[in-house]
């Protein structure tokens, strides 16, 4: 079975977390630019990373700490959790979409194949938005 969520449009954008919270939000019908959003959370920070075969430079703060900031100033609830168990997670996702609601996930770059990462280059705080998924392959979309 493949399920997308109901009237979810993913699009592009500058930076992950920025990119990923303006989807969700435009889908829940408020729309805020990355830009907002970035100033918002106050996400000005500098990091330098080295990957494997490609030093990262960063511009935002600690993972869920952009988040709670931007969730403070607007007033309103994000619930940041990190599952513990995989398969308590996998069904809680699934059951989230099929309820037609899109989710912030952070994914460790190199198991993110359209990024072409050296295998090693780990770095598990890239935001993605998930909007469906496929039985049949086991993917996420």
């Amino acid at each position: 079975m493949i399920h997308i969520v109901k009237d979810f449009t993913p699009s592009g954008g500058k930076h992950c977390i920025t990119n990923a919270l303006k989807q969700v939000f435009h889908y829940y019908g408020y729309p805020l630019s990355e830009e907002m959003i970035f100033g918002l959370a106050s996400g000005l920070s500098f990091t330098y990373i080295n990957l494997a075969n490609s030093p990262m430079v960063s511009g935002r703060s600690k993972l869920f700490e952009f988040e709670r900031k931007l969730a403070n100033r607007l007033n309103i609830t994000i619930k940041c959790k990190q599952p513990k168990n995989y398969n308590i997670a996998f069904d809680q996702t699934k059951k989230m979409l099929n309820r037609n609601c899109p989710i912030l996930v952070y994914a460790d770059m190199p198991f993110l194949k359209y990024l072409g990462l050296d295998e090693n280059s780990h770095f598990g705080g890239h935001a993605v938005i998930l909007f469906g998924y496929d039985d049949e392959t086991g993917i996420f979309m």
